[in-house]
């Protein structure tokens, strides 16, 4: 019975990437891997998509605010909002979760060759002091603009009052590179300097370029350090298990290819590494990798395994639905939820939960050379511009747009079938379909949606809507006997609630 749920969830996984992969058409050729500058133009739309999006805030700072396990000061439930008016000056706080007692606010400028958390080095400004009151804050007030008006907000961080974030600190966020660039935009409008000056000054800050050599040169520095950049840890690289080689991900079949010397088995040869920082055998056999996203307080017990996602199409995958849709199936309705929905529990980053902060939480679980995980000896934090970097080449790699699997042309026979089995939907609950796209509308595995025009409402059969609609689901939530077998623990995705089985995170049923 074991191997033949493996040898079904082996062909399902590979029919889906199979699949996923055809509907990308030249994702690869349109990835910017030995072509940055067509790298560049998917990177220019998605930034003018989100601009389209947010025309209407163009003055308004959204900063998602976190703890950063192996970097907070104190383990945080607490996640919330600061919301900056640009224009005239009022910060408004909005935490869940946090423990009752006063606190401050920080606007943090890095210095441009340190790490992106706070330092001494670092310009730092209090502008706000607040207290909680029932592990909620609603706060509003007014700062004075001239403090931060030439400042580059690079993070904002909480503090217990007194505490300057350089010292410690408990919940921090950064802006997005596109929240980055739309402030410099702004702050370049008030000073009326070109375009040109504006973009080399954030870019480059010495060069004279203009603004596609400065993106493009974005982009080639992320793909360096995505691919090169060990972070002085313990020889690990982003592309190690998110290799462009492989799609971006790793399966058991590429692990089998690699020496044994590779940095991916640092677990096997490396004694400082030999207990809870991976699980080899589970590595080898179906890719899982071990990931503490609920802290590093207990490394034995606290722990869930999980495959590596692909880094294709993000611009496309990362966000909640539109608010005015009512519905969000990328929520638990129990735990606040991450700005952007990264990893397949929606938990993948630390602090604000965007993909720029994805790095962050990646240096520290996976870069360290031993499981103290103490930045400066165990590894060094990216810097803001790397963090830039590393997002914007990301960003430019896959699909840009949905496509409509029913109309798209194949051209891989495999695939091709794979595409008309994904299609073999019912009615709900009918016995011998595949069904693959009732839960993966349009094959896209976005946590966006869109309603189909052509069918505006849900109809009996399951795939009514199908551009799009796709939702988190906890990951290996139900503790079946192959699970069991394995040692594999519960996942619940994102969240912190305890579940009745004795696993941690939430995948909550709402209603």
């Amino acid at each position: 019975m074991k191997k033949q749920a493996l040898k079904i969830f082996t062909f399902a996984t590979a029919l889906t990437i199979a699949l996923m992969f055809s509907f990308t058409n030249n994702a690869m050729q349109d990835s910017n891997l030995d072509n940055p500058v067509t790298g560049l133009s998917t990177l220019e739309r998605a930034y003018q998509e989100w601009q389209a999006k947010n025309v209407n805030n163009t003055h308004i700072l959204n900063v998602q605010l976190g703890w950063i396990k192996g970097l907070s000061s104190e383990p945080s439930d607490a996640v919330g909002t600061a919301r900056l008016n640009q224009t005239n000056g009022t910060i408004s706080l909005r935490i869940k979760d946090i423990k009752d007692g006063d606190w401050q606010l920080w606007f943090i400028e890095n210095h441009p060759e340190g790490s992106t958390i706070p330092e001494a080095t670092d310009k730092i400004v209090e502008v706000a002091r607040f207290t909680s009151k029932d592990g909620i804050v609603d706060f509003e007030g007014k700062i004075d603009l001239a403090l931060i008006d030439k400042m580059e907000i690079d993070r904002i961080a909480i503090t217990r009052t007194g505490i300057n974030p350089a010292e410690a600190f408990v919940l921090s966020g950064s802006p997005t590179l596109f929240e980055r660039l739309q402030r410099r935009e702004l702050l370049a409008r008030r000073t009326e300097s070109s375009i040109a000056s504006r973009l080399v000054s954030w870019f480059t800050p010495t060069a004279s370029a203009d603004k596609k050599d400065d993106l493009t040169r974005l982009i080639e520095d992320g793909k360096k350090l995505f691919n090169e950049e060990k972070f002085k840890g313990n020889g690990r690289t982003c592309a190690t298990c998110h290799p462009a080689s492989n799609n971006f991900t790793i399966d058991p079949a590429f692990i089998a290819t690699l020496p044994p010397n590779d940095p991916l088995f640092v677990a096997e040869f490396d004694p400082n590494l030999a207990n809870n920082f991976e699980n080899p055998a589970l590595m080898r056999q179906f890719g899982l990798i071990l990931e503490n996203v609920d802290g590093f307080e207990d490394l034995q017990n606290k722990f869930v395994m999980r495959s590596v996602n692909h880094t294709l199409g993000m611009s496309q995958s990362l966000n909640a639905p539109d608010p005015v849709f009512g519905i969000d199936f990328t929520t638990n309705g129990v735990n606040p939820n991450p700005t952007q929905r990264t990893g397949w529990g929606g938990d993948g980053s630390p602090g604000s939960g965007s993909l720029r902060e994805f790095a962050i939480g990646a240096v520290i679980q996976h870069f360290p050379k031993t499981l103290s995980r103490t930045p400066g000896s165990d590894f060094r934090l990216p810097t803001d511009r790397e963090l830039d970097a590393m997002e914007a080449f990301q960003l430019s790699l896959g699909r840009q747009e949905e496509v409509n699997i029913r109309t798209l042309s194949v051209r891989d026979g495999l695939a091709n079938n794979g595409k008309t089995l994904f299609l073999d939907t019912g009615n709900i609950g009918q016995r011998g379909r595949k069904n693959c796209n009732a839960c993966h509308f349009n094959a896209g595995a976005t946590t966006g949606f869109a309603l189909n025009t052509q069918a505006p409402g849900f109809t009996p059969l399951l795939d009514g809507v199908a551009l799009g609609f796709n939702g988190n689901q906890g990951t290996n939530t139900i503790a079946l006997p192959q699970v069991a077998a394995l040692g594999l623990p519960v996942d619940g995705g994102f969240g912190k609630t305890p579940l009745p089985n004795g696993g941690f995170g939430t995948f909550a049923v709402i209603g």
